[in-house]
């Protein structure tokens, strides 16, 4: 037998590397890795963390009974009295008309009665009508009451003179 030579091994093309491109190589992997690491050591964490979970707000129907009433709910006006100014016409004045314009002021937003006629005061507590008379002497009531059931009168003599 013929001695066989061993097979030469065919070389491979392999392209020539810089040192440059070997170490930029190297950063890239190295930053990969540290960024791989560093999410997974994140979510490591998040997973630990304890977590609550809030569940959505629930509406409680509207009950009959209904609920104590607490300090701050409650509003009583001082020595329960309100007041009462009638500005026009001035009590015991005799006019010409049987038209007056009847104007005063109370607390806002109180009912005010004049004699038959209803009426309420403004925010402000202001209040004005006009006011048909009878000839000879009239009485006005004007009373002003609030939410809370306080009052407050006042009575008007006014003569109407048709002569």
């Amino acid at each position: 037998m013929e001695p066989t030579t061993p097979a030469t091994p065919t070389p491979v093309a392999t392209m020539p590397t810089s040192p440059k491109k070997n170490n930029l190589l190297i950063a890239i992997i190295v930053v990969a890795l540290l960024l791989l690491i560093a999410g997974s050591g994140l979510a490591y964490w998040k997973l630990r963390q304890p977590t609550t979970i809030t569940p959505p707000p629930t509406t409680t129907p509207p009950t009959t009974t209904p609920s104590p009433v607490t300090k701050e709910e409650t509003f009583t006006p001082q020595n329960n009295q309100i007041t009462l100014t009638v500005t026009s016409p001035v009590n015991g004045s005799t006019v010409k008309t049987d038209k007056i314009t009847v104007t005063g002021a109370t607390v806002p937003n109180a009912d005010v009665s004049i004699n038959d006629l209803d009426l309420q005061a403004n925010s402000q507590g202001i209040f004005t009508t006009v006011y048909t008379l009878d000839p000879g002497e009239n009485t006005i009531d004007i009373v002003a009451s609030d939410e809370f059931g306080n009052a407050a009168e006042q009575e008007l003599t006014i003569n109407y003179d048709t002569l």
